[in-house]
């Protein structure tokens, strides 16, 4: 009993070390016109835990957070457009103006984006957006594909340091009013060569300490 124990504890060690070699930092950077706050879920329908949120478009808003394997993720973005004829007019503190530029990033190949990379830009692709009439919507899973207003460098906002030059202006359309909702997909990958060599050696290694101990018990 105390053999078949230590099998289990070594081959749960050699587990948690294979876990540990995939853990994964999930970072970002972005920036929305007019405002935003940005949710990471494991489950498209509901919106999740805050990671970060901001008024101020001109500023970067970043994140990191860790990732817990075996998990599907999914980054969920509200992008609120301002209120009022001060929107739709220009003439308010916000304007007319409705984007967001994003650029995100996996610390390894723990997980991987949409893309199958490791990289995600915003783009018309690898995200899906929802127009929403009014601000303040309850959250629901996007299904629609965002339209593109323009690479970073784009007018009325021009290049954004730090940023991509192929990263996209999104937005779900050119509407003046509510909200916006964007998703994407960040997926588990299956454990890498080398983890599965720790691993398989782990349990070879418990497997050889159980029969030396059958061994000298039959001595």
């Amino acid at each position: 009993m105390r053999s078949f124990t230590r099998f289990l504890l070594a081959g749960a060690a050699a587990a948690a070390l294979a876990g540990t070699a995939n853990a994964t930092t999930f970072t970002g950077d972005l920036h929305v016109d007019n405002s935003f706050s940005a949710y990471l879920s494991t489950n498209d329908s509901q919106l999740g835990t805050l990671l970060t949120s901001g008024s101020n478009w001109p500023s970067t808003y970043s994140f990191s957070v860790g990732l817990t394997p075996g998990n599907t993720y999914y980054l969920h973005i509200v992008g609120d457009n301002a209120e009022g004829s001060s929107d739709s007019g220009g003439t308010g503190p916000y304007g007319r103006w409705d984007g967001f530029l994003g650029q995100f990033a996996l610390s390894d190949t723990g997980f991987y984006f949409s893309n199958g990379g490791q990289t995600l830009l915003t783009n018309t692709t690898d995200w899906r957006a929802t127009p929403q009439p009014n601000q303040g919507s309850s959250w629901s899973a996007p299904s629609g594909a965002p339209i593109s207003l323009g690479l970073n460098g784009a007018f009325p906002w021009g290049f954004q340091s730090g940023f991509s030059s192929q990263a996209q202006w999104i937005w779900a359309s050119p509407d003046l009013s509510g909200e916006t909702f964007f998703s994407t997909t960040i997926s588990g990958a299956v454990p890498e060569p080398a983890s599965w060599a720790l691993m398989i050696g782990g349990f070879g290694l418990a497997g050889a300490v159980l029969r030396r101990r059958r061994a000298a018990v039959a001595a």
